[in-house]
């Protein structure tokens, strides 16, 4: 057989010699995708309960925790503080997370050791995000 005839009826075998009726060598499967960077002490959310479902229910707040500091915040976003949505918006997490927890659970969060960083309150704010089911924005 010439290389250019047609090999339609036969497979290259995984040592490269022609083998005819043989099934094509499989594909190893793809690698799981991996996760995102999720620092020590972080919690994900545990009440996936839509606002909708919380405010059935009766649920005033929600709540989310990071490296030991418990964030309260209203459970039904319409009930947020304006200039905390719109740091959010803005995309001013650190603003935003100030305006929408308590002045003592940010100031608890401020006095951490080590001083949280601006990826840390990104983190809160991600945290929040998913609690209240909603998107990133991005």
């Amino acid at each position: 057989m010439s290389a250019t005839e047609d090999h339609t009826d036969e497979t290259e075998t995984p040592g490269g010699s022609w083998e005819k009726d043989q099934p094509a060598p499989r594909k190893a499967k793809a690698a799981k995708r991996a996760q995102p960077h999720k620092p020590e002490g972080v919690k994900q959310p545990q009440d996936h309960k839509s606002p909708a479902q919380k405010e059935a229910e009766g649920i005033d707040e929600a709540s989310v925790e990071y490296r030991g500091v418990t964030f309260t915040f209203p459970a039904d976003s319409d009930d947020w503080p304006a200039f905390a949505t719109l740091a959010f918006e803005q995309n001013l997490a650190t603003a935003g997370v100030q305006r929408l927890v308590s002045a003592a659970e940010f100031q608890e969060y401020l006095k951490l050791d080590p001083a949280p960083t601006n990826r840390d309150t990104r983190t809160v704010f991600e945290l929040i995000q998913a609690e209240m089911g909603l998107g990133s924005g991005n």
